[in-house]
């Protein structure tokens, strides 16, 4: 008996379809699923970077917004300092146009801010959701892998000993 005739057997041979199914398994378990964790993986890195940026853009509008809030504060100061004193009204108008200007800018960035922090909420939902998929996707490896196993041994040694019996029955011996 050579390794030809198993491959060659009849169509009816459930061992060979069982044998051969079961490889199919093994290499799907290898390929299709190591594939989709890598795209997983990939667009979770590319969140992970994205909620970086976002996290620095933050920080930058944060700081920016305090130095902005300081000197509103040193324009609201000046401005009560120019009232009190009754000094130049131009001036204090010219002051007020500017704390309106600093304001308006504060509160862009407190916008962008907060539009930011809804990203990030995103971006982790979304990350959670493809760790969930790596998690699922590792589980059907190992399901693919161990089916396919079983799956091929049983198949192996029941088409081999088919084959055995057909060919003692042809040659005489029980």
């Amino acid at each position: 008996m050579d390794f030809l005739s198993l491959l060659t057997g009849g169509s009816d041979n459930l061992y060979k379809y069982l044998f051969i199914g079961g490889l199919g398994l093994i290499i799907l378990s290898l390929f299709y699923p190591l594939n989709k964790k890598y795209e997983y993986t990939c667009q979770k890195d590319d969140y992970n970077n994205t909620v970086k940026l976002l996290n620095y853009d933050i920080l930058k509008f944060q700081n920016s917004t305090e130095q902005f809030s300081q000197q509103s504060n040193q324009i609201i100061a000046e401005s009560e300092r120019l009232k009190k004193t009754g000094e130049n009204p131009k001036r204090v108008a010219l002051l007020k146009d500017s704390f309106e200007k600093q304001y308006a800018l504060i509160k862009s960035y407190r916008d962008t801010i907060d539009r930011k922090k809804l990203a990030i909420e995103y971006s982790k939902v979304k990350i959670d959701t493809l760790n969930e998929h790596i998690r699922d996707f590792t589980k059907y490896e190992y399901i693919f892998f161990y089916a396919g196993i079983v799956s091929a041994i049983v198949g192996i040694i029941g088409w081999y000993f088919r084959m055995r019996s057909e060919d003692s029955k042809k040659s005489g011996n029980p």
